[in-house]
């Protein structure tokens, strides 16, 4: 069966459990490959700080799932995700690895990183160690896999940490808020171009806007006011900094949820869509053809021209010398054979 197939049945019965009323567990989400320069040293370090500003009971509730690609024939891959286990065992944070294919003979055939150093991976589902443990790394799952993780938690995944520095875009925060999750991230890079940070709004504010966008045409202009408003909190590479900014997270009143969540997928979708995509192409193509002359009578073009003649012409010269040879070459060579004779 193959890891697709044997992931998938362990996200559905996973899902069921977070569906259950028993279970009324939040979960902080954080996607992204097991890569040094994802930085997700920083989400088990502004976890574990969270862990100790909140309160004993809420603090044991809260569970963190590092969910993303993983190849143990990558030195990196394989180092990153040992530096994660050690760093959340160091933290004092329960954790278990799961990987719906087995490691153990691809890593021992070709991995670049001595046995002793290598993470510790399980290929046993998680079934009584997900009810306490505190860290959850799950590798490798497709996108659809990734989609069922954003999209089947009943609102139980509260937050979704998103720490790499200087990301040139970043897609994992768009997809978390059109599921309606809010995110935190760095203030560098891509995500300070998609996530729109304001401030939390106050709970009475939340939930009179909420009132407002319950008829159609309000909702219309309630959502071209407040569509960037605060979709996610951005902020420095500083674990206490997160720190405070997750718990802000998880203990969002249901209305300031709502409202953010809202806030969220408006902001994808009046930005981000394939709507939105085209009508930018469109109006890129009216401006291009706009801009006045064609290519040929450009100055950039006549000087490509200019320098393509310069440089033939100056070729012809070069192979008409080689052939021709020097000056005075033959002459020369007949007046010594005549004084020889």
């Amino acid at each position: 069966m193959s890891s697709a197939r044997r992931l998938t049945p362990f996200l559905f019965s996973w899902a069921r459990d977070l569906a259950s009323d028993d279970d009324e567990r939040p979960i902080v989400l954080s996607i992204n490959r097991f890569e040094g320069k994802k930085d997700l040293s920083l989400a088990l370090e502004a976890f574990a700080k969270f862990r100790r500003l909140a309160p004993s009971e809420s603090k044991k509730k809260v569970r963190l799932i590092c969910a993303g690609g993983y190849d143990p024939r990558l030195g990196d891959n394989v180092k990153t995700l040992a530096r994660l286990q050690h760093l959340a065992d160091q933290l004092g944070l329960s954790q278990y690895t799961y990987s719906a294919e087995k490691m153990d003979a691809l890593s021992s055939s070709s991995s670049p990183v001595p046995a002793r150093f290598r993470p510790v991976i399980s290929s046993t589902p998680p079934s009584s160690e997900l009810s306490s443990v505190d860290v959850l790394f799950l590798l490798n799952m497709t996108s659809s896999q990734k989609q069922h993780l954003l999209l089947s938690s009943s609102g139980r995944v509260v937050a979704l940490m998103y720490t790499p520095m200087y990301e040139h875009f970043g897609i994992v925060p768009l997809e978390a808020m059109a599921a309606g999750i809010p995110v935190l991230a760095t203030r560098t890079g891509g995500p300070t171009e998609t996530i729109v940070d304001h401030g939390l709004p106050e709970d009475e504010v939340a939930r009179s806007l909420l009132e407002e966008a319950k008829g159609e045409e309000s909702a219309n202009r309630t959502a071209e006011k407040e569509g960037i408003d605060t979709t996610g909190l951005l902020r420095p590479r500083d674990p206490d900094a997160w720190a405070l900014a997750l718990s802000q997270l998880v203990n969002l009143s249901p209305a300031q949820r709502a409202l953010v969540a809202r806030n969220g997928q408006t902001r994808v979708r009046t930005a981000f869509s394939l709507e939105r995509l085209g009508l930018e192409m469109e109006k890129a193509c009216r401006d291009a053809g706009e801009v006045g002359y064609p290519i040929p009578y450009e100055t950039g073009y006549k000087k490509m021209c200019a320098f393509v003649a310069i440089a033939v012409v100056t070729l012809a010269f070069g192979i008409g010398a080689f052939v021709i040879g020097p000056p005075g070459g033959g002459g020369g060579g007949g007046g010594g054979r005549g004084t020889g004779h």
